[in-house]
């Protein structure tokens, strides 16, 4: 949240998302209906185009098939709700895409469940956390960007962070409070035709 991007960068992501507007994004992930959100996981499939073959081999990158990951949802989702499901290599969140899915399909509300994804790469992690957003998952999400291999309890991590992130927006909003009273007094105090 806090990283300062260059212009350069800044440019390169501003082309992207037009690029993606101008193809139809908002067509896909855009409708009302969290269940045709999550038929895609755009994401993947851009990671995936725009990132070369050898950098995804060096952090070990392998994006699930939407069929397999249908294929194991449907095989292995729990009947019970208000269970977490953890994800230590999510990527973009495929398999979590597929999971909502099949809840869905079988009458269930994703939101009743908690979720649980991490991944060491930042970008993936990133993509991850905004999908999580377009597929409603609900309001147990916790997405983290860790090595496991050197922090084995990603979900940890991320409520700490959580917590950090949420006292930090209470204390923006409390210092913001007082000069959101004094911008509404102020025309009062000025007089009629000064707003």
């Amino acid at each position: 949240m806090e990283e300062e991007l260059g212009p350069k960068r800044l440019d390169a992501v501003h082309a992207v998302t037009q690029a993606a507007l101008r193809a139809g994004l908002l067509e896909v992930t855009g409708g009302a209906d969290p269940y045709q959100r999550s038929r895609a996981d755009v994401f993947s499939v851009l990671l995936t185009e725009l990132r070369s073959g050898r950098a995804g081999k060096a952090i070990g990158e392998a994006h699930t098939p939407p069929d397999a990951a249908a294929l194991m949802a449907r095989l292995t989702l729990p009947d019970e709700p208000r269970q977490w499901f953890d994800d230590p290599a999510a990527g973009t969140g495929g398999l979590f895409r597929a999971a909502a899915q099949r809840l869905r399909d079988t009458g269930r509300d994703p939101a009743d469940f908690g979720w649980s994804l991490n991944d060491v790469d930042p970008i993936a992690a990133a993509c991850c956390a905004v999908n999580a957003f377009i597929w409603q998952l609900g309001p147990r999400v916790l997405v983290s960007c860790v090595d496991i291999l050197e922090q084995p309890d990603p979900r940890s991590q991320a409520l700490e962070e959580r917590a950090a992130a949420f006292a930090r927006r209470t204390a923006l909003l409390g210092a913001a409070e007082p000069v959101a009273a004094f911008q509404r007094l102020l025309p009062d105090a000025l007089g009629p035709g000064t707003a």
